[in-house]
């Protein structure tokens, strides 16, 4: 029986703690920490652009290669929503090389395999512009990469997610 006034008085004690939290403010506190984070910038469209080879990071230094998109036609960062504070730094392109990344799910960003194409082709791509953390896929394991370091480790890149095939232009 002693079991059952200890759980009641617990109860009892978490809700007049709770009642006091939210009369103290603390609800709103909790309902901010609580609260949705912001959406993404990001616009979806199709694009043409010339293929630029670029090195990528990971955290530890090693450095990888992967390809950009030098931006001739379709849409710009400035025709993201939300609009991106600050623009896109220039060590992550600037705003007009964004890395080219595929996803599955919308869940991980693995950059396209710089093998498939080469530098200077012009192609034609449909997918969704954005910014995410960027991954490789090498030895069976996905290594975290950007073209610049946020502190101690690799920062959102301003990539393009492409849908579909990667058309080369003659």
């Amino acid at each position: 029986m002693k079991w059952k006034k200890l759980i009641s008085n617990n109860a009892l004690g978490l809700m007049i703690v709770a009642v006091l939290a939210g009369a103290c403010g603390c609800n709103a506190i909790m309902g901010s920490l609580m609260a949705p984070a912001a959406p993404v910038p990001s616009v979806s469209g199709r694009w043409q652009g010339r293929i630029v080879p670029v090195s990528v990071r990971s955290y530890p230094g090693k450095a990888y290669d992967a390809l950009a998109l030098e931006l001739i036609d379709g849409p710009r960062v400035s025709d993201m929503r939300p609009q991106p504070e600050g623009g896109v730094d220039e060590p992550r392109g600037g705003g007009t090389k964004p890395l080219l990344a595929r996803t599955k799910d919308w869940e991980s960003c693995r950059l396209v395999d710089p093998s498939l194409l080469r530098e200077g082709q012009v192609v034609q791509l449909r997918g969704r512009m954005t910014f995410a953390s960027a991954y490789v896929d090498r030895d069976r394991d996905s290594v975290g990469v950007s073209r610049e370091k946020w502190g101690d480790y690799p920062a959102a890149e301003h990539v393009i997610l492409v849908e579909g095939d990667i058309k080369v232009m003659p």
